[in-house]
């Protein structure tokens, strides 16, 4: 696995080669989305609903009420133009 990214709120991907996230054409290498947030470290693999590419380009949004005030939130909003691949979607 590669090391974890030390930016704050910023969604990275982290390749783990796990064999239970790998997936040949949207995740080749198991990645996950890292986000650094008020000196804590979130962990998700959550795919993009329309092509199951990791979310790679969404926006670290702060904590609300649904959160309970504590943890941040992703949005990732959907574009005319979408990523095809694993490899463009990391860009």
């Amino acid at each position: 696995m590669s090391r974890p990214p030390k930016e704050e709120n910023t969604v990275k991907l982290v390749d783990t080669m796990a064999d239970q996230l790998i997936d040949g054409a949207t995740n080749p290498t198991g990645a996950v989305s890292i986000i650094n947030y008020n000196g804590k470290t979130y962990c998700f693999s959550s795919s993009c609903a329309c092509c199951q590419i990791p979310l790679a380009k969404a926006k670290v949004l702060p904590p609300n009420d649904e959160t309970g005030g504590d943890y941040p939130k992703i949005g990732m909003w959907i574009f005319a133009r979408q990523p095809t691949t694993f490899e463009q979607a990391r860009e």
